[in-house]
């Protein structure tokens, strides 16, 4: 299926492939039944009184499954589609502040993101959920697909990319994989083939302009999370204070990866150097 040209979805997807796609992940394609559950929960979310949560509860108005996978499958996905997916929300802004960018920057949604999916459903709500913000309403991304499996061996892939834009400066999660601190900054993911594994050594995050140092920590998910963003393949970090708005950074990393996910084997070091910019005006 293809999303209407102009429209918040048809804009959503193209701004995700855009950001994958620079840093070398496949594209998604839109798909009708994760399409129909992405939008049947944000419906849900918005009709009852504008709350954030993956579960839905029978009898409730806009009520069309418990669980994203019970979603999929009223929506004419097979059980064993339904098996394989995953599901994303967020409170975002449409028209004017569009800031859809937050899902790809806060650590847990983006490593669903990267997880190689490749079908994607973009559902918004059908209105405002509050009065004070007209522009303001529910987001739910389902998605979907074989998983691919890209990245070489011994290859290390990395997001954001030399180049990436729009992202937005602060990692706000909920719950938060980080309770220790305040704020956080948006994910930094490097990833090698899914058979093997990955190390980073050493990270270090400069703001570009200043030369200030950002102090990094890798994240670990809080009890609740079922995504382990942080597997023998993947590692994601993030500063430990939001990056400011509209601004560049250079981030240089070095690691070791591994042909298998126990690390046996030798080991392969590797270096990444790259810049990207944050949005401008996120909110």
């Amino acid at each position: 299926m293809t999303y209407a040209p102009g429209s918040f979805e048809a804009a959503q997807l193209a701004f995700v492939n855009t950001e994958l796609s620079r840093c070398g992940y496949g594209s998604f394609q839109a798909a009708s039944d994760l399409t129909s559950a992405a939008v049947g929960h944000s419906n849900y979310m918005t009709l009852n009184g504008g709350l954030i949560t993956h579960q839905q509860a029978a009898g409730n108005p806009g009520f069309t499954g418990l669980t994203h996978r019970e979603r999929i499958r009223a929506a004419g996905g097979s059980a064993a589609r339904a098996a394989e997916s995953s599901e994303g929300i967020d409170a975002v802004f449409v028209g004017i502040r569009q800031s859809y960018n937050a899902l790809i920057a806060a650590p847990m949604h983006q490593a669903d993101l990267l997880d190689g999916w490749s079908e994607i459903g973009v559902g918004i709500g059908p209105r405002p959920i509050n009065s004070q913000t007209p522009e303001l309403r529910l987001l739910t991304l389902a998605y979907g697909g074989s998983k691919r499996n890209s990245v070489a061996v011994n290859g290390v892939r990395n997001f954001p990319c030399e180049g990436s834009i729009g992202i937005v400066g602060n990692g706000i999660e909920t719950p938060n994989p980080l309770p220790e601190l305040r704020t956080f900054g948006p994910g930094l993911t490097f990833e090698t083939n899914r058979v093997g594994s990955i190390e980073v050594e050493g990270i270090t995050v400069v703001e570009t302009a200043t030369g200030t140092i950002r102090p990094t920590v890798r994240v670990i998910g809080p009890v609740g999370y079922t995504l382990s963003v942080n597997q023998a393949w993947r590692a994601t970090y993030v500063t430990t204070e939001a990056m400011r708005n509209g601004t560049a950074y250079r981030v240089e990393a070095r690691g070791r990866t591994w042909a298998t996910n126990n690390k046996t084997g030798p080991s392969i070091p590797w270096t990444r150097s790259y810049n990207f910019t944050t949005l401008g005006n996120p909110f």
